[in-house]
């Protein structure tokens, strides 16, 4: 799944340069990945579990995990800061010296 976020997050990044591509899961389901490597500005993982813990978890009789608000609310903070930053500013940029400030 990673493979096809991350092709999917440079073809759209290559289209759409200032959009965010976030992906959010319940479980890890990836050992050896190098997310960071590729587009994808965040991933997310929901339950803060592995899916081997989901499996262990359901094979004991125990509740799954939770999802976490606090990363609910992250996500919330990391979209709702990029769609409200001035992304155009003359007077910023007179100061910087610098016209293109991609985050």
């Amino acid at each position: 799944m990673l493979d096809s976020c991350a092709g999917t997050a440079k073809r759209l990044k290559s289209a759409m340069p200032y959009c965010l591509y976030i992906v959010a899961a319940e479980y890890m389901k990836m050992d050896d990945a190098y997310p960071e490597l590729t587009d994808i500005d965040e991933l997310f993982i929901l339950a803060k579990a592995s899916n081997a813990d989901r499996l262990r978890f359901k094979s004991e009789g125990k509740l799954p995990h939770l999802i976490c608000d606090l990363l609910m609310q992250d996500i919330f903070e990391m979209v709702s800061n990029h769609l409200n930053k001035i992304w155009w500013s003359p007077e910023d940029a007179l100061s910087r010296g610098r016209v293109i400030g991609r985050p």
